[in-house]
């Protein structure tokens, strides 16, 4: 499975669905900057930390995003049980494709079955995040996921 050609096109199919419905592109959300600030406060924050990623010992996955939440996403193993063995970083500076994180968000947005743990947002009741949101998270990786 090539993620990174399967999220551009999913990105490029919802772009003309929502063109060829009549969506005017003002009704969409402004894009998130690829930057590490402007993604936790606009996806994360609101989508993965106040929902699941939060409590401390509790957070889902045992990932809490409330403190610190660059350095347990950047070069980090995933501690969820799901996960125990795996080699793959939550977040591999400059690859996309190698980093859980986006291969997690990739799946629930595709529909298909990562190599460990949920697709995220974990539920079914839970949406995808947009192919907007997913690219932003994309490009930061791609640009080596620098904390600015």
């Amino acid at each position: 499975m090539n993620i990174g050609r399967g999220a551009r096109a999913l990105i490029a199919a919802s772009l003309f669905i929502g063109t060829a419905s009549g969506c005017a592109e003002s009704a969409a959300p402004e894009p998130v900057a690829p930057s590490f600030s402007a993604i936790k406060t606009q996806i994360f924050e609101d989508r993965c930390t106040a929902a699941c990623h939060s409590g401390g010992e509790f957070a889902a996955g045992g990932l809490d995003l409330e403190v610190d939440s660059h350095r347990k996403l950047v070069g980090a193993l995933p501690t969820a049980v799901q996960c125990n063995g795996s080699t793959m970083a939550r977040v591999v500076p400059g690859k996309p494709e190698e980093s859980l994180l986006y291969v997690l968000l990739v799946a629930k947005a595709e529909g298909s079955t990562p190599p460990c743990g949920d697709a995220m947002p974990q539920g079914s009741n839970r949406p995808a995040l947009s192919p907007d949101e997913i690219e932003s998270i994309r490009a930061w990786i791609a640009a080596g996921a620098k904390d600015d």
